[in-house]
């Protein structure tokens, strides 16, 4: 086998109906285009200086390159050679595309993007660069990457499913795009097993090989469209810190992640229900990485603990020590009756919010604390909640009663000022007005004649 020399260059290669195949030899170009009826194997370490697009009909797509590279589009060239786009092979479903450099960039042109049936495999052994954050990229299959360090950001169209994947100490962020999701809400109950439930292709993001980071790393994911997070595999190891993008406004409707350990990362978690399967958790960034559960009301538990090889150490004791949440709603901890060491779960938040937890001052149950204290259990909620009632109420009277003006009255009822400066007065009538007297002072004093 030869090597193909055209440094600067743009090379085409076709195979209409067979397959096009590296078993020796370097190609060294500045733009390599490639199309073929069955697969592509680049097997070699070739030397693309920057851009690189394949299509096969019905096979797999391999590319090595020594040194990074842009996925963009390479132009007809007449009959001899169809144009191609990006990385496809859309024509035959579960072919699979595998890329890979050493260290560098793995970029995407506008036109570039990637449309695989099947699974898609990236591999930078050294310092990453990967940017393909096209919104039209579509991952048939899983996305699996092998990373060093540096960064990697992917955006998939549709849901996101990961494959065997070693991130390192890299910065990944995954975005899915898809508006699909599982539907119903995991509600995490006491009794249920909440670390049980399988992965959907119908979330936003799943996993069907084990993904792990080491410390250092860190995994964003982002589901702007109201999806799930379901990673849910037993052999997880997440040493790095792991995080989403979703707000209150639109936040990701079921969390659901196993790993041996699991570290909540800068930005925090935000969802309608949590359920962490882990040995520990920990925020170890205090607010900055909050687990925040959007209000739902509805008595549930939102936030659910569970032990993955045993029964879990989930935060310490000590201000700063415990896992930092943002919810008033019920959380739980599974198994929930042991009492040995590490049997007490520790939060910590602010002051407007107390968790509720079914066992609380139950000492046959583990205990959760928040901020040193005691949660609520529903029997306090439920007391707090008959006491203030009557109280309330009386404050409506007494404001309705005093005060007709429908505004005025609603925004003292709610305890808000909603507006200050000149206004219309808060009276509803007045009687009259006089002007004040006036008296002439007496000689050599200050007070008025009689």
């Amino acid at each position: 086998a030869q090597s193909i020399t055209a440094t600067g260059k743009t090379v085409r290669l076709q195979a209409n109906v067979g397959a096009i195949n590296q078993i020796g030899g370097v190609i060294t170009a500045g733009t390599l285009g490639a199309n073929a009826g069955k697969g592509i194997a680049l097997s070699q370490n070739n030397v693309v200086a920057t851009t690189f697009a394949a299509k096969t009909s019905n096979g797999d797509i391999l590319f090595k390159n020594a040194n990074g590279f842009s996925i963009g589009s390479v132009s007809a060239d007449g009959s001899v050679f169809t144009a191609v786009n990006g990385i496809d092979t859309s024509t035959t479903a579960g072919r699979n595309v595998t890329l890979e450099v050493p260290s560098g960039s793995m970029t995407q042109t506008a036109a570039g993007i990637f449309n695989v049936s099947g699974n898609t495999i990236l591999r930078v052994a050294g310092v990453a660069a990967v940017d393909l954050s096209n919104a039209s990229n579509v991952f048939g299959g899983s996305l699996g990457m092998t990373l060093g360090s540096g960064t990697a950001k992917v955006t998939s169209s549709t849901g996101l499913d990961l494959g065997t994947s070693s991130y390192g100490t890299a910065a990944v962020a995954l975005t899915a795009l898809g508006s699909n999701r599982v539907g119903s809400l995991i509600k995490g109950g006491m009794a249920a097993d909440a670390g049980t439930l399988s992965a959907s292709t119908k979330a936003s993001f799943t996993q069907s090989g084990v993904v792990s980071s080491v410390a250092g790393g860190t995994l964003v994911l982002a589901s702007p469209t109201d999806g799930d997070v379901l990673l849910n595999s037993q052999t997880n190891d997440l040493k790095g810190t792991i995080a989403t993008t979703s707000q209150t406004a639109n936040p990701v409707n079921n969390f659901q992640v196993k790993s041996t350990q699991i570290n909540i990362g800068v930005g925090g978690l935000t969802a309608r229900s949590v359920v962490l399967v882990a040995d520990s958790v920990k925020t170890a960034l205090g607010a900055a990485g909050s687990i925040r559960l959007v209000k739902r009301g509805d008595n549930s538990v939102v936030l659910t603990f569970r032990g993955l090889s045993g029964i879990g150490a989930f935060g310490a004791a000590g201000t700063g020590n415990g896992i930092y949440v943002d919810t008033n709603d019920y959380v739980a901890v599974m198994p929930n009756n042991v009492v040995t060491s590490p049997s007490v779960v520790y939060l910590e938040g602010t002051r407007d919010y107390k968790p509720a937890y079914e066992f609380a001052n139950d000492a046959t149950y583990r205990a959760i604390v928040y901020n040193g204290e005691a949660t609520d259990s529903p029997q306090i909620r439920g007391a707090l909640s008959s006491a203030i009632a009557p109280l309330r109420d009386t404050i409506k009277e007494q404001l309705s009663a005093g005060f007709s003006k429908e505004n005025l009255r609603k925004q003292l009822e709610q305890g808000v000022i909603l507006q200050t400066g000149v206004a219309r007065p808060g009276i509803d009538k007045i009687e009259g007005a006089r002007e004040s007297e006036t008296c002439d002072a007496e000689a050599g004093g200050l007070n008025c004649a009689q």
